[in-house]
């Protein structure tokens, strides 16, 4: 049967996340619909509870099977117990598209996601509401500690320490997690606008560094979802991803890049990266 899913915003992002996790092809319709042909409703609840955020499913006759909780995402987003403006919040629905561009088709329940910048933990409980395991880490004590706070009011269980995040492997065991999901440190608000080539270079070198130590944690065929900002200066775009292309990560598949997410008003654009290990 047809169900056609209402994805609420045109992106690029929203319809590359329910390719990536539909049991079945999806049919694009229009800027912000697609149809699921699915003779199962119960895998059209999964997909949809899956996707979450602001859609909303109807059959072929247009009457409405499924629509998404906006108190729920409010709450998560704007009532969480800890929250810290300057250090940049990621919404928590493009948390959830990263989580599921990394999970694929895979069932969440058993599988082990972690985030190495953890920050307030808006990863991780998009994680949680998923029902994957979490463990998280960051170099700064005060966010780690937001982060514990708005998991436990989540009701979440998860592992948190301070780490450096380039050497998070001496904290965790070889093969230990399914999926790495992240928005890293990109360099400190209020940067002049000269410096930023030379910020662009700093933060790639942090990246490789990163990405060479997370292959010892992550399991064969785990996946890795990253921002990387992309700073403009003098008509010039300086891309942090070019980490990626070096020679030290031959073991990683590139299965996605040259995304871009941003705010209207940002000065630092984002690109979502997807890596798999070999």
């Amino acid at each position: 049967m047809p169900y056609t899913f209402h994805l609420g915003v045109s992106s690029e992002l929203s319809l590359l996340e329910i390719e990536a996790i539909s049991p079945v092809p999806v049919e694009k319709i229009s800027e912000t619909e697609v149809k699921v042909d699915i003779a199962d409703p119960g895998r059209v609840n999964y997909l949809a509870n899956r996707l979450g955020g602001t859609i909303e499913v109807t059959d072929e006759k247009g009457e409405v099977f499924w629509r998404h909780s906006a108190k729920s995402w409010y709450k998560r987003d704007r009532e969480r117990p800890f929250a810290d403006s300057h250090k940049g919040m990621l919404p928590p629905k493009v948390a959830r598209i990263m989580i599921n561009l990394a999970l694929g088709k895979k069932d969440p329940r058993g599988l082990t996601l972690l985030d190495p910048f953890c920050g307030t933990g808006t990863i991780l409980m998009e994680g949680h509401v998923l029902g994957l395991g979490l463990i998280g880490s960051d170099l700064d004590k005060d966010q780690l500690d937001g982060a514990d706070q708005n998991l436990m009011w989540l009701g979440a269980k998860s592992k948190l320490f301070s780490s450096d995040a380039t050497a998070i492997s001496g904290q965790l065991g070889e093969s230990s997690v399914d999926l790495i999901v992240t928005e890293p440190l990109m360099g400190r608000p209020g940067t002049r606008e000269d410096r930023l080539p030379d910020l662009a270079k700093g933060l790639s070198k942090l990246y490789l560094g990163c990405l060479k130590d997370w292959f010892k944690v992550l399991r064969p065929g785990g996946t890795i979802c990253m921002i990387f900002p992309v700073f403009h200066y003098h008509g010039q775009d300086y891309k942090t991803s070019v980490a990626i292309d070096s020679e030290k990560l031959l073991n990683y598949n590139i299965g996605l890049r040259g995304v871009m997410y941003s705010r209207p008003d940002a000065k630092v654009r984002r690109e979502i990266v997807l890596l798999t290990k070999k």
